[in-house]
């Protein structure tokens, strides 16, 4: 599992964003206080964003996100409208290298994944295997739950260019749901064109995981979703379970629930 956040708003520096509230990222990686699985996300960082001509951008370390010298001054000098950050906890058998790393970033979206899904690799990863087209399983470089998941999301996106983001997450949990069977499968997923970003909050034989948003933040201008609130104050919510959410720059956060 990780903690995970994306800020959507004004240009920031990213530090701004991920290293200066109290509860920043490096707090959630060394004390995170609802992540149910591990006590520690010490197992590579990384963010996300996009530039000028709306394509992503990665930078990712497998060391812990206290432990990298780049960063302090790369989150000193870059500055962007939208981030996607994450600390991450490898899941038990899984490598720890920089494919295994998020965020994601393919076909034009950035991707994160907080949670897992019980007894991936012998129960759902092989049926992704027949259903996933051949050129979008090319494009899959790690051996990951949350890769898999972006993969399934941009197939899709191929399957049906119609559907909206929120739509197609939405098609994505009912999949999952007859995939998965009775295993438990948390998830905490966060995508993003470059232009908003959409949420989702849900479990699966197993509560979903934690995450909040933040309508408008007084300090950075802008909004954001995380998996524990930045600060301790009244404008962080729960994001409601079984729901997808969206965000644009203005006007009003939008609600999909997950069944009709």
């Amino acid at each position: 599992m990780c903690r995970m956040l994306a800020y959507l708003g004004p240009s920031v520096a990213l530090g701004r964003v991920i290293l200066a509230p109290p509860h920043n990222l490096i707090e959630q990686a060394r004390s995170p206080r609802e992540l149910r699985y591990t006590r520690v996300n010490a197992d590579g960082f990384g963010f996300a964003w996009f530039d000028a001509r709306g394509r992503a951008a990665l930078y990712r370390h497998t060391v812990p996100i206290w432990a990298d010298a780049n960063l302090e001054p790369l989150a000193r000098t870059l500055h962007a409208g939208l981030w996607l950050a994450a600390v991450r906890a490898a899941t038990g058998g899984l490598p720890i290298c920089v494919s295994n790393t998020q965020p994601f970033a393919r076909d034009g979206w950035a991707f994160l994944h907080n949670g897992f899904i019980r007894d991936f690799a012998t129960g759902v990863r092989p049926i992704l295997h027949c259903h996933l087209a051949p050129e979008i399983q090319a494009g899959i470089d790690g051996n990951t739950d949350s890769e898999y998941l972006f993969a399934l999301f941009r197939d899709l996106e191929r399957r049906m260019p119609e559907d909206t983001a929120p739509e197609r997450l939405r098609r994505m949990v009912a999949l999952l749901e007859d995939w998965c069977g009775d295993r438990a499968c948390m998830l905490g997923l966060i995508v993003s064109d470059g232009r908003r970003i959409h949420a989702l909050r849900h479990g699966l034989n197993e509560p979903g995981p934690s995450m909040y948003y933040c309508e408008h933040h007084p300090a950075l201008g802008g909004r954001l979703v995380a998996s524990e609130p930045l600060e301790d104050e009244g404008w962080w919510k729960p994001l409601p379970e079984g729901c997808v959410m969206t965000m644009n720059r203005e006007g009003p956060l939008e609600f999909l629930p997950l069944q009709d």
